[in-house]
């Protein structure tokens, strides 16, 4: 932290070795006052030099500290977001730095040397807590989407005269998901969702991670029992375990669980 006054110590050394011998501590006892004087105007204006070279160094630490956040960003798209959002800018990284530049320069360089420590350990957190957030999100989005069929069926929404499933989720008229590249899927917090079939007596639907390991670990599935069911390796179905969250959940459908 006070590697900075060692800069100004070593200026004070030279300055007074270059001093006059009755300037200096511990030379004659008759020191003369318009030695002194300048004495410390040499010192004052060493000083001042030393400020504007630590201002020019400061300000380059800061570049290079902005540019470095500037390719972890274009490399990684967790990073990307964080710097977006200003948690890991280079603003964000040197709030809070002492402003005096002869201070400022030991956190900048210490700063620098550390960037991409922080932008991985920040990264890794915030992407575990993103894939939470987005798998319970996807949950919810398929209890969401079996209360919606469940309304379809009840009030004969496409008035055929039969109390059946939709075939589409379009036509369940969801509010909350976006257009997706895939025909039949919509996506929404990380996953895309599709309904795989509807009819009279049955339907089921799933929800896969957009990216597998970055926007989500699991896959869901949910059918007209209301229960999310969940899978690891690939794609959930009927037979999969039933995702621990299910609990959290109010039931999504009036029907049995089937044997």
């Amino acid at each position: 932290m006070f590697r900075h006054s060692r800069i100004a110590a070593a200026s004070l050394l030279a300055a007074l070795a270059a001093a006059p011998a009755t300037a200096r501590p511990g030379g004659s006892s008759a020191e003369s006052p318009t030695a002194t004087a300048t004495v410390q105007a040499s010192l004052d204006a060493q000083y001042e030099a030393l400020e504007r070279q630590a201002a020019r160094l400061a300000a380059a630490y800061e570049k290079a500290i902005a540019a470095r956040v500037a390719e972890l960003a274009a490399a990684d798209p967790t990073i990307a977001y964080l710097v977006d959002k200003n948690l890991l800018s280079a603003e964000a990284l040197t709030r809070g730095l002492p402003t005096d530049p002869l201070a400022r320069v030991p956190w900048l360089r210490t700063t620098l040397a550390r960037v991409d420590e922080r932008a991985k350990k920040m990264a890794a957190r915030f992407g575990d807590v993103t894939l939470r957030q987005n798998e319970r999100a996807a949950i919810r989005a398929l209890v969401a989407i079996a209360r919606a069929q469940e309304r379809y069926r009840e009030s004969d929404t496409d008035g055929n005269g039969v109390f059946d499933y939709a075939e589409s989720l379009d036509a369940l008229a969801l509010e909350g998901f976006e257009a997706d590249d895939k025909p039949g899927y919509v996506r929404r917090h990380g996953y895309r969702f599709r309904l795989l079939h509807g009819d009279v007596l049955s339907w089921s639907a799933e929800a896969l991670p957009l990216e597998p390991g970055k926007t989500g670990r699991r896959f869901f599935f949910i059918d007209e029992r209301g229960q999310v069911r969940e899978n690891t390796g690939g794609p959930a179905g009927a037979s999969s375990p039933l995702a621990p969250e299910q609990a959290e959940e109010k039931p999504a459908s009036k029907h049995r669980e089937r044997n």
